[in-house]
């Protein structure tokens, strides 16, 4: 994600989306129920969107574990399906 910003939009525009996630992954970490739950998959999973990408996530007892980072042009229910 990093690198393509970095070479799409340069550093400073890579350093400010790359902060703004680590914010929002906080947030995630802190309000694990703040992103709806998905359907279509076995397990449950959390998908947030920001930016231009999806977080997908499930939250555990003290944390949240990181499915997938998604560009939100990719097909979240062809994910959902094939990774749960």
């Amino acid at each position: 994600m990093f690198d393509f910003g970095f070479e799409t939009f340069g550093r400073a525009q890579a350093e400010r989306y790359l902060a703004d996630m680590l914010k929002t992954l906080a947030i995630l970490a802190t309000f694990p129920q703040m992103a709806p739950e998905k359907e279509g998959a076995s397990q449950m999973v959390r998908v947030h969107h920001h930016g231009r990408h999806y977080i997908a996530y499930v939250p555990k007892d003290d944390h949240i574990v990181i499915v997938r980072v998604l560009r939100d042009e990719a097909d979240l229910a062809a994910f959902l399906r094939g990774v749960f």
